[in-house]
């Protein structure tokens, strides 16, 4: 994926916490890696597999535009698609949408340069 591309995900992604997290601000919202690629394929006509979405929100928590809280999974689910994990928006100032955000630019600290793009999942 290009990264404008990823761009587009990730901010695809935020749109539907935006949604889910409309009327409690500062609480956290349960949903499921499932729901959100559902959501990705009917809202954004994004049809990403189960795997890269969740690679993406993994990312966006890592970068601390999304919090996830921790230990509240459904142990209880009989499939993976069922675990449900409570996620909210950080507070961050809205981006300009005048000029384009991409969250990918330069290269992530720690990480090794020589590859592929790093924000491509290996599958």
């Amino acid at each position: 994926m290009s990264p404008k591309a990823v761009g587009q995900v990730k901010d695809s992604i935020l749109g539907i916490f935006s949604d889910l997290t409309q009327y409690h601000e500062t609480e956290f919202v349960p949903t499921s890696i499932y729901d959100v690629m559902l959501r990705l394929r009917r809202d954004y006509d994004l049809f990403l597999t189960f795997r890269q979405v969740g690679y993406y929100m993994r990312k966006l928590v890592e970068e601390e535009r999304l919090e996830k809280e921790v230990h509240n999974v459904d142990r209880t689910a009989k499939h993976w698609s069922d675990q449900y994990s409570r996620y909210r928006l950080t507070q961050q100032p809205p981006v300009d949408p005048d000029t384009p955000h991409d969250s990918t630019a330069g290269p992530d600290p720690g990480r090794p340069t020589q590859g592929s793009d790093s924000d491509t999942p290996l599958d």
